[in-house]
């Protein structure tokens, strides 16, 4: 089955594209939303520039589109119905782990342009969806933190096994969900199997904001690296 994936180039994207070609589907096109607010509902997206990157290291092309706040829903329907049509999907494949908001949305769109929507991470367990980054072989590194217990020493950090028990301790003790669904992390994925060389970071800085406790690893140059 042809499909397009809503792709931000974090681990959830990722791991969603590797269980689903496993499963056989083929992906044609990734599919990138930009939003205008930094806080959005709909889409979690940091570093964008660099989903072209991850794009031509994965050999699969990139469509990328920029949402203003008042029109998330909209440029959504868009963005699927367009690149669905020019790559001749049948299916969108999301990271969807458990926003019922996100997922009643892109339903509602594929079931109006008679599209399947695959969505292989939803309700998985947490523990579940970290071990998967392990053994998918995928590298994905912190680029925002926003939760009690995370700080500037985690951005940048690839999410391994110190980093699972670090966060299994910070659940236990905040109640934070360590998939980061609640919004605690967002990542971003320099290495994969699906990937013919890795994404070499040559310059990034850290924001952190101590009493807000909220933060930010920017990357600011990259490139890929030696296959």
């Amino acid at each position: 089955m042809k499909a397009i994936s809503l792709f931000s180039g974090g681990k959830d994207s990722v791991q969603a594209i590797c269980l689903s070609l496993k499963r056989g589907m083929e992906i044609n096109c990734l599919v990138s939303i930009v939003p205008e607010a930094e806080y959005s509902k709909l889409y979690h997206f940091q570093n964008p520039c660099l989903t072209s990157l991850q794009s031509k290291s994965m050999n699969i092309p990139l469509e990328l589109y920029r949402s203003k706040e008042k029109n998330e829903v909209e440029t959504l329907e868009k963005a699927i119905k367009d690149a669905s049509e020019l790559y001749g999907a049948e299916a969108v494949i999301t990271g969807i782990i458990a926003s019922k908001y996100q997922k009643e949305k892109i339903d509602r769109i594929c079931k109006k342009n008679n599209l399947d929507h695959i969505f292989p991470l939803w309700m998985k367990n947490p523990n579940n969806i970290l071990e998967g980054l392990i053994s998918n072989k995928i590298k994905a590194i912190i680029t925002r933190v926003s939760a009690a217990g995370l700080n500037d020493q985690h951005l940048g950090k690839v999410i391994d096994r110190e980093i699972i028990d670090t966060l299994k301790k910070l659940k236990a003790k905040y109640r934070i969900n360590i998939s980061g669904e609640g919004g605690e992390y967002e990542t971003f994925v320099t290495d994969a199997p699906i990937f013919s060389n890795p994404i070499e970071i040559d310059n990034a800085s850290v924001e952190f904001d101590s009493d807000g406790g909220r933060g930010k690893y920017i990357i600011e140059k990259a490139d890929l690296g030696a296959d």
